[in-house]
């Protein structure tokens, strides 16, 4: 195990990647999870330049908070 610890990132990560714009919406969001089993998806600014990341867990979250019972 004490040798996975050297071992290069890029033998681990995505190459294929999904990304939002900031104008798009809840609905765009969960359907590109859903279909891509995925959980975490970088958001995008218009210069393509990374504005943040959201993931199904804090949009389930903040869609649930903001429904009233």
């Amino acid at each position: 195990m004490k040798g996975v610890y050297f071992m290069k990132i890029n033998h681990f990560m995505t190459t294929e990647v999904f990304a939002f714009t900031e104008d798009s919406t809840i609905e765009d969001a969960f359907n590109l999870m859903i279909r891509e089993k995925i959980s975490h998806v970088p958001v995008v600014d218009k210069n393509f330049c990374f504005a943040g990341m959201v993931s199904h867990k804090y949009l389930l979250k903040k869609c649930c908070s903001m429904i009233q019972l």
